[in-house]
């Protein structure tokens, strides 16, 4: 739903809701919902039997769309993700941080995981 239906839904005005919705998240609507169908897109990419299937299974309405989203989504294309990143070059650093130990890892288009554990050996064998 768009920020107006939302904002309706909760007996807001528009103004009201985004503030509301971000003091208590620490993100805007269309952030939160932009990371939940990025989140979306790569679990369908894991189970689906397409990338076209967990294109539309994710939420996007059009290849355009979900083309023109995935680098940031994904940090790799939609196929390259769905094979694991088979034959992508990712470079990865593992710190230690308040909340456990943190990968980031990247590959030449994006970041393509952001993960924290307690053990960065768990994350490194994760990221294999």
């Amino acid at each position: 739903p768009d920020l107006n239906t939302l904002a309706e839904q909760a007996g807001m005005s528009r103004f009201h809701f985004h503030r509301v919705f971000k003091a208590a998240t620490g993100v805007t609507p269309k952030a939160y919902a932009t990371a939940l169908r990025a989140s979306r897109a790569r679990q369908q990419l894991r189970e689906s039997a397409s990338v076209t299937d967990a294109m539309y299974d994710a939420g996007f309405n059009s290849s355009g769309r979900f083309y023109e989203a995935a680098p940031a989504m994904l940090g790799m294309t939609p196929t390259a993700y769905r094979q694991h990143g088979a034959g992508v070059d990712i470079r990865f650093a593992v710190a230690q941080c308040s909340l456990g130990a943190l990968l980031v890892a990247a590959s030449a288009i994006g970041i393509c995981e952001i993960a924290l554990h307690e053990d960065p050996e768990h994350l490194v064998r994760g990221l294999q």
